[in-house]
């Protein structure tokens, strides 16, 4: 009998510790120059081929092998050719800040040719998950002239207004060489992938500590406000005296706040249901019809209650302090056992268990 009720109250506590869980390690940082400066979205050129026709695929990992690959183009005429398109996969965003569009390459001439003069630059554009154009965001900067048997290695900017998107929504960039002159028609070169680091970096709307800090405290902000910032990770510390929704985009379902009751600290972490800290009741989030749950910290004490479909009324399950551990679920009118079932369920048992 002992020997089961240990084994049961050993079943508890591991239960216990995994809905807490543990703190994760520190990411480690990038190399070579794989870390956007914050407030940016680095996509990387490779050489596989994109599901849009005639592009190459640009993403936000590098390839595993230092390779660098090329795309060589004979005979170029002057005027403007392409030489090459890329396309992101679907961004996952909403939204994107004006700012500096910036494509870093290498480009260089590999025959002589005649007497030309050979720049390079591209063209920025949105387009859906089937590469249909939205929206033309218009050409980089022209580069400085480059040389035959010279490499140029290049940053070309494009200045952006702000940009709306689905986020299926994908970025389109077509590099171009321009070339005037005369004589016999020069080989063009491209370099990219690894060695070359080349990428299209993009503003990003992610947020810092400081953006946090200044949201919250801005008495301008309407209650419905909404900031979308995505994309990057925050660092520092973050101070909020409002509740913080979690979200799938579009719907808010998830909620993290406290509140502080004379001596009594709670915390409340709660799914479909959030704890309105100034009226002090519990209100729906998105999904009233859904059933829901809550973990309770009140100073040294944890507990757990779920909610039924479409109710606001939170039922204990079980309670963890200074005194011990409490399962709802196993009282009743006198001591008894508690026991194990075969699919590992606690239960209370008035006999011993069998």
């Amino acid at each position: 009998m002992e020997q089961k009720n240990k084994i049961a109250v050993i079943a508890l506590i591991f239960a216990l510790l995994a809905m807490v869980g543990q703190v994760g390690i520190n990411g480690i940082n990038g190399t070579n120059g794989t870390n956007a400066a914050g407030g940016e979205i680095a996509y990387y050129l490779h050489n596989t081929s994109s599901d849009i026709t005639n592009s190459k695929v640009m993403n936000a990992s590098l390839v595993p092998t230092p390779l660098t690959s090329y795309v060589n183009v004979t005979n170029v005429p002057n005027g403007d050719t392409l030489l090459m398109n890329w396309t992101t996969p679907g961004m996952n965003i909403t939204s994107m800040p004006a700012g500096v569009h910036i494509l870093h390459i290498t480009v260089a001439k590999t025959s002589t040719g005649g007497a030309h003069d050979d720049y390079i630059y591209y063209k920025c554009a949105s387009v859906n998950s089937t590469g249909a154009l939205i929206m033309s965001h218009g050409d980089s900067e022209l580069s400085a002239i480059f040389l035959n048997g010279i490499p140029l290695d290049v940053d070309l900017d494009l200045i952006s207004t702000n940009l709306n998107f689905n986020m299926s929504d994908r970025m389109f960039i077509q590099v171009y060489v321009r070339q005037t002159g005369n004589g016999n028609l020069p080989d063009i070169q491209l370099r990219f992938d690894d060695l070359t680091d080349s990428r299209l970096t993009l503003p990003s709307n992610a947020f810092t500590s400081q953006d946090i800090i200044n949201i919250v405290h801005n008495n301008t902000l309407s209650d419905n406000t909404k900031v979308n910032k995505s994309g990057d990770y925050i660092t520092g510390d973050i101070y909020s005296n409002a509740h913080l929704f979690l979200s799938d985009n579009n719907n808010y379902m998830g909620s993290y706040n406290t509140l502080n009751s004379t001596v009594t600290t709670y915390t409340f972490f709660s799914n479909n249901r959030f704890y309105n800290s100034t009226t002090q009741t519990w209100n729906y989030t998105y999904y009233p019809a859904r059933t829901g749950g809550t973990i309770q910290m009140e100073n040294n004490r944890l507990q757990y209650y779920t909610f039924a479909a479409n109710s606001l009324t939170p039922v204990a399950r079980f309670k963890v302090d200074d005194t011990g551990y409490t399962i709802n679920s196993l009282s009743g009118t006198g001591n008894a056992y508690v026991c194990v079932d075969s699919t590992g369920k606690l239960y209370r048992s008035a006999l011993v268990c069998v």
